[in-house]
Formats: structure tokens, sequence, C-alpha cells
């Protein structure tokens, strides 16, 4: 799986600490595509900022948006709903709706200075 982090173009800055760490600043949106046309599968997407606030989850704000969904009981909101499980059986995960390229997880939430993304 291939990860993407837009930012706003002006503030985008990518930093090493001397921990090796990396911090994204100004990101706006995070977007899950595969590298291979298969489903996409997604649990849960969590990017945290310097306050070990998940901005990514619905309930601080992120949005999502998913090019397709598997049945009603995998979503795009399934991504950011705070459930870490992943059992798909539970509903736990977001599911695509096709294996064929294309397929795609847009997360958006409020600019961020991201210290962690899982």
């Amino acid at each position: 799986m291939r990860f993407t982090i837009l930012a706003i173009a002006a503030a985008t800055a990518i930093a090493a600490t001397s921990a090796g760490a990396v911090t994204v600043t100004g990101a706006t949106k995070i977007t899950i595509t595969s590298a291979i046309p298969t489903w996409l599968q997604v649990a849960e997407v969590q990017a945290f900022n310097f306050t070990a606030t998940n901005v990514a989850a619905a309930s601080n704000g992120g949005t999502v948006i998913g090019s397709s969904v598997y049945n009603a009981t995998t979503p795009a909101a399934r991504a950011i709903d705070g459930v870490t499980g992943g059992n798909y059986y539970l509903g736990q995960i977001f599911h695509s709706g096709s294996p064929g390229g294309g397929e795609f997880l847009d997360i958006s939430f409020a600019a961020s200075n991201l210290s962690s993304l899982s």
C-alpha cells in the first residue's frame, strides 16, 4: 500500500529530528491508494499532531471519502471512527468495492503539524 500526504504547498516542510522522527508541517489531507490493482482495506488511520491529538479522527473533525464501498458495513467512515480492531466481520474496516486499480481513500482535516502517522 502506498501512503501519500498532501499539504498546503507553501507551508509544507519535512524535517528530521534527532531521534529520526519525521515532522510534516501544514498537512491537510492523507490519500491512501494501492500500488497493485486489488481491494483496498483500511482498519484505522491515525495522524497525530504534537499535542497527541488524532486529527484524522472523525471525532476531531476529520472527514473521509472512498472511491467505492464493498457493502454497507464497510464504508469509508470506518477508517476514521476510532475503532482499531480491524475485524472485517465486525464491520471495523473500510473495504473498497472494486479489486481493480484506482481505488482510494481520502482523509481531510484542519491544517496540522504531524508528528506521527499510522
